[in-house]
């Protein structure tokens, strides 16, 4: 029967049909080629500013930090502190706690605040910034966001409800706004966010 159906079909029923196939096959390569395109960029571009951010607050004294906008503070002080890692052997988490209380808490603040924007506590937690929960919920607790805190504290105990206490988090950074706070504890307190001259260079 399907030998039948198949000699019915006109011959140009059959070329047209196999290259609709390969217009549909070329646009979902096509598509496929653009989208890894875009993603590439997009992490090039993020990547550049980046390093951008880095060359430019590698070194802070309490001038520079006055200039620095509200908007801009927070990721300043952040790209300060990465800027100390050492390029070769890049180990955040025997730095920032070497730090000054302000710089160690406000940079955990940051990247606890960001990486759950991306994918909520279950993804801070599932990542290796999970190192840090102990040192962001002490950031968060120095610079008035007890809220914030308490759901990361409750995120590191075992059988957490991650999903649960992602929520709680969101919906206390709507109301405690800790990168907020942060600018206010730096500029209550410029003294711990500025560099030494050797600070401005990293390890050997």
């Amino acid at each position: 029967m399907m030998t039948v159906i198949w000699e019915a079909l006109p011959a140009d029923s059959i070329l047209a049909g196999d290259r609709s196939v390969t217009v549909w096959l070329l646009l979902i390569l096509l598509a496929a080629v653009i989208g890894a395109y875009l993603w590439g960029l997009n992490r090039r571009e993020k990547k550049g500013h980046a390093d951008q951010l880095t060359a430019r607050y590698k070194s802070l004294d309490e001038s520079a930090l006055a200039e620095i906008p509200d908007d801009r503070l927070v990721d300043a002080v952040a790209a300060n502190v990465i800027a100390k890692l050492d390029p070769r052997r890049p180990d955040a988490y025997h730095l920032v706690p070497t730090l000054s209380q302000g710089r160690c808490s406000v940079y955990c603040v940051w990247l606890v605040c960001h990486e759950c924007a991306q994918g909520g506590l279950a993804g801070f937690y599932a990542g290796p910034s999970a190192v840090f929960a102990e040192l962001a919920a002490d950031g968060l607790e120095l610079v008035g966001a007890v809220e914030c805190a308490a759901a990361v504290r409750a995120a590191m105990r075992e059988g957490a409800d991650l999903s649960a206490l992602s929520a709680s988090f969101d919906d206390a950074a709507k109301r405690e706004l800790p990168l907020e706070k942060c600018v206010a504890y730096i500029r209550d307190n410029p003294g711990e966010f500025v560099d030494a001259p050797s600070d401005s260079h990293t390890s050997p």
